[in-house]
């Protein structure tokens, strides 16, 4: 994605977040215990998908970005542990899809040897805030 159209990108999700859709529900709100009145949020916001290929008309299309805050933390640990239950305290939430697909598109491409490409793209229907990694691992 050249820098032009990252931008672009950043400008249409920024207008997109202070835009009201009344199609959308409200974002899903939690609290973090630390903080008390402190939300985290998450949604997916509507944007214009421009899929690329060297040689290739570019297409645009519909889809979704996930947007939002989400928790995290890291508290210190000691070392040597005297047992393993002196854990670190750490946690990651990151705002991602909970809901996705894969679609086929194909772009036209006349100055190739093909004449077509088929890109496989992620289309994102909602997001929620979910761990960072699965299984992430105390130590």
């Amino acid at each position: 994605m050249d820098s032009r159209t990252l931008a672009m990108f950043y400008i249409f999700t920024i207008l997109s977040l202070n835009s009201v859709n009344a199609r959308e529900k409200s974002p899903r709100l939690s609290s973090l215990p630390l903080y008390n009145g402190v939300k985290s949020w998450c949604r997916s916001v509507e944007i214009q998908h421009s899929i690329q290929e060297p040689g290739c008309e570019t297409k645009v299309i519909e889809n979704r970005a996930c947007m939002g805050q989400c928790f995290s933390y890291y508290a210190p640990g000691t070392h040597p542990r005297k047992d393993l239950s002196d854990k670190r305290m750490k946690y990651c939430d990151m705002c991602k899809p909970s809901l996705k697909s894969w679609t086929k598109v194909s772009l036209n491409c006349p100055r190739t040897n093909h004449g077509q490409v088929d890109k496989l793209v992620e289309i994102i229907y909602s997001c929620t805030c979910q761990k960072c990694i699965k299984d992430l691992k105390q130590g």
